[in-house]
């Protein structure tokens, strides 16, 4: 199963039809796609193909073809247009050293609270 397929399919179930039953000049969202069901289509186009497509895209009136070229344009390196999953960055976290998590110390000089007086004691 090639890669246009393997996206047919995967649009098949999330939209819970038969893959025959899909229009490829069509936009998806007149064959039953919706915001929730866009996200989840990115999410295994991701995972199955390791390309990121924008849900503006899927959501706007690009058909179903159009997107299966975008799809297999877009695993083709050197491509400008391509939306490759993006490297994770990882930032440092501040308050983390050697793998526990360590809280500000203190500063000294702010004075401990004094004990309060209980003001029933205060009653003849």
């Amino acid at each position: 199963m090639d890669g246009a397929e393997l996206f047919l399919a995967e649009v098949a179930a999330i939209l819970r039809v038969d893959s025959a039953h899909l229009d490829p000049d069509r936009d998806l969202t007149s064959q039953g796609l919706d915001s929730l069901m866009a996200a989840q289509l990115r999410q295994e186009a991701q995972r199955s193909h390791g390309v990121l497509l924008p849900i503006g895209k899927i959501l706007s009136r690009a058909t179903l073809s159009e997107l299966t070229d975008q799809l297999n344009t877009a695993k083709q390196p050197g491509d400008p247009r391509s939306w490759q999953t993006p490297r994770r960055r990882v930032r440092p976290r501040p308050f983390l050293r050697a793998g526990r998590r360590t809280r500000p110390r203190p500063r000294s000089d702010r004075t401990p609270l004094q004990p309060t007086r209980n003001p029933t004691s205060l009653l003849p």
